[in-house]
């Protein structure tokens, strides 16, 4: 479960409890004190880490949001990586959001540049 602070928490329990899985949920470090790459390098440290304990193939990856963002870079970087990969993963992203960010995507980037 990837999110920040006590969000992720009641996430990982509604998870935990209705799946009956068992979560791990990461308070990972957060911008502006922590700027990219740190939020990554902590859930991949975690990855690396929970790979030793459990076999990926009955693992998953799953943020909400940002940490959806984060899921899916997870997995890329893990691929880079050449370590195990997760058998499932969910970035919690809406069609409807990602749809969103990308029409506002050129504004964003116009601002950046100038």
């Amino acid at each position: 479960m990837l999110s920040p602070g006590l969000s992720a928490t009641r996430e990982a329990i509604l998870l935990a409890g209705f799946g009956r899985f068992k979560v791990i949920s990461i308070d990972y470090r957060m911008p502006p004190d922590f700027p990219y790459p740190a939020a990554l390098d902590d859930a991949m440290a975690v990855w690396k880490e929970a790979v030793k304990i459990a076999d990926p193939k009955n693992m998953a990856i799953f943020g909400t949001s940002t940490g959806g963002g984060m899921t899916l870079a997870m997995v890329l970087r893990a691929k880079d990586e050449h370590l195990p990969l997760p058998a499932s993963v969910d970035s919690g992203f809406s069609f409807d959001q990602m749809q969103a960010a990308v029409k506002s995507a050129p504004d964003r980037w116009a601002k950046t540049a100038s």
